[in-house]
């Protein structure tokens, strides 16, 4: 594929296999979504994002000597569950 065009609302999509063709279109949605008349939303998220805290105090431990600072407190900064 050379070229993909999706859009916002739309169940199909454009494609290209090369410059020189013309555009094919498919549906690219199951039945069950395509009786629909409305998508639904994406799931909420019902906790933060991250590791456990176990997890992060052995990356720390085992590899805080190593790592640069800069990359260390990314570690440092990230969220734990």
């Amino acid at each position: 594929m050379v070229e993909v065009k999706v859009e916002r609302g739309k169940r199909t999509m454009d494609y290209r296999n090369s410059f020189s063709d013309e555009d094919t279109t498919i549906n690219f949605m199951t039945s069950k979504y395509n009786k629909l008349t409305v998508l639904p939303g994406p799931k909420t998220l019902e906790r933060v994002a991250g590791i456990s805290d176990k997890k992060k105090q052995n990356i720390l431990k085992n590899l805080g000597g190593i790592i640069e600072e800069n990359r260390l407190q990314f570690w440092m900064d990230l969220p734990t569950f």
